[in-house]
């Protein structure tokens, strides 16, 4: 597989597996409400991203790195309104 392709798909796998989180970020922001999210869960996703982020910055990944800084941002911003909101 040409080395273009591969980034190609890996930027695409990043951002998509990015943007699954703003449907739930936009829909805390408007509602305030997050009695139904799970801290643990969240936490979870937190560290595994953290982990993948180490990884891509190890590797010399950009697409990875951008894609876990951004998605990183996203479930630590949840996770802050878990708290907040309760």
């Amino acid at each position: 597989m040409p080395e273009w392709l591969v980034n190609v798909i890996g930027a695409t796998a990043g951002v998509l597996g990015t943007l699954v989180w703003l449907p739930q970020l936009a829909k805390i922001w408007r509602t305030h409400e997050t009695r139904d999210l799970s801290l643990g869960s969240n936490l979870l996703l937190f560290v595994t991203i953290s982990m993948w982020g180490v990884y891509a910055f190890a590797i010399g990944s950009v697409p990875m790195i951008v894609s876990n800084l951004v998605g990183g941002a996203i479930v630590a911003i949840i996770i802050g309104f878990k708290l907040r909101f309760g």
